[in-house]
C-alpha cells in the first residue's frame, strides 16, 4: 500500500512540475485556466515575464523536490532508517497543501465563494481536490504506512 500511495504521488509531483517547465519553455496548453485572470493579466505584461518565468520555474522545482521527498521517505521505510528531518519536510508539504485545498474562502480553494470562469472551474473540480488527495496522501504515508 505504501509503495502505491508513494508511487502516485511522485507520479502527480512529478506530472505537474514537468507542466510547469513545459510553460516556461513557451508552451500555453492548460494556462489559461491555471490562474485567476487578474493574475494571468498581470503575467502577460511584457516587463511582469522575466518574474513569471522565474516564479514557475521555483513552483516547477519545488514540485519536483517534493516528487524526491517523496520517494525519499519509501526508501528510508525500506531501509528501515529513522526519518528524521525527511518527517517533518514531508509534513510541511502535507500541511502546504492543506492549506491549498482549503484556500481563502474567497478566490480559491474548496471554499471559494461566488467566483466564475475557468479558473474557478477547476480549481473547484480539479487543483483544489488534487490538492486535497496530495495532502491526505502524504498524512497518509506519515502516520499511517
Amino acid at each position: 500500500m505504501a509503495f502505491v500511495l508513494a508511487a502516485t504521488l511522485f507520479l502527480i509531483f512529478l506530472a505537474v512540475g514537468i507542466i510547469h517547465f513545459y510553460w516556461i519553455l513557451g508552451g500555453t496548453r492548460w494556462l489559461a485556466g491555471a490562474m485567476p485572470p487578474e493574475r494571468r493579466e498581470q503575467v502577460n505584461r511584457s516587463e511582469r515575464k522575466l518574474g513569471f518565468t522565474l516564479l514557475t520555474a521555483m513552483v516547477g522545482l519545488g514540485l519536483l523536490g517534493m516528487a524526491l521527498v517523496v520517494g525519499l521517505n519509501v526508501y528510508y521505510r525500506l531501509q528501515s532508517w529513522e526519518m528524521g528531518v525527511l518527517y517533518w519536510v514531508t509534513l510541511a508539504i502535507a500541511g502546504i497543501f492543506t492549506l491549498r485545498a482549503v484556500g481563502d474562502f474567497s478566490k480559491i480553494g474548496l471554499f471559494q465563494r461566488g467566483q466564475t470562469g475557468v479558473f474557478a472551474e477547476r480549481d473547484k473540480a480539479i487543483y483544489s481536490p488534487l490538492c486535497a488527495f496530495i495532502a491526505m496522501g502524504l498524512y497518509l504515508l506519515i502516520f499511517v504506512v
